[in-house]
């Protein structure tokens, strides 16, 4: 409801993934702009993705429920290489 958005304010899906590997953001993470948050949460969401696929595009695809064209574009944005993760 303010003007600044708490870990409260995360889906518990989100809020347990942080707490079961013992992160919590720091201050300075939670007071970056909205598109640099964005581009943070999305660069290591797709980090992990390809880490638990093992850079298998096909799989990582149907994971994430977006579909390949997608992915590869913006695996391809956050310069992310799926052959690293093989």
């Amino acid at each position: 409801p303010g003007p600044q958005i708490e870990i409260e304010d995360l889906p518990p899906a989100i809020q347990q993934a942080g707490e079961s590997r013992g992160e919590q953001p720091s201050p300075d993470q939670l007071h970056v702009p909205l598109k640099e948050a964005k581009r943070i949460f999305e660069t290591e969401y797709f980090k992990s993705l390809l880490r638990r696929t093992h850079g298998n595009m096909t799989l990582a695809s149907r994971c994430s429920h977006v579909g390949r064209p997608y992915l590869y574009k913006k695996i391809r944005e956050y310069g992310l290489m799926p052959d690293q993760y093989r």
